[in-house]
């Protein structure tokens, strides 16, 4: 009787093994569909990117930042009393 129990034992514990391997393995197939979605999404937003927007956009941004570099300059420039005056 005794050894019925151990051989019991052992066969619960390979099927709990067996229930947390299929765990892992559902759980690394949902993160996994999940990102393959994501990558699905990221790569048709970059591939139906308008070009001439996008050129538009950067030009608009470019001369912002040209702006605000030159601004930033010129106020580096002034002494205090230039700035108060």
């Amino acid at each position: 009787m005794a050894e019925l129990d151990a051989g019991m034992d052992r066969i619960l514990l390979a099927r709990g093994r067996a229930g947390e391997w299929l765990n892992r393995a559902d759980s690394l197939d949902a993160m996994l569909k999940g990102r393959s979605n994501d990558h699905e999404v990221e790569k048709s937003r970059l591939e139906d990117l308008d070009m001439i927007k996008g050129i538009s956009d950067f030009q608009t941004k470019q001369v912002a930042l040209e702006a605000a570099l030159k601004s930033y300059a010129q106020v580096q420039r002034m002494s205090l009393f230039q700035y108060v005056g």
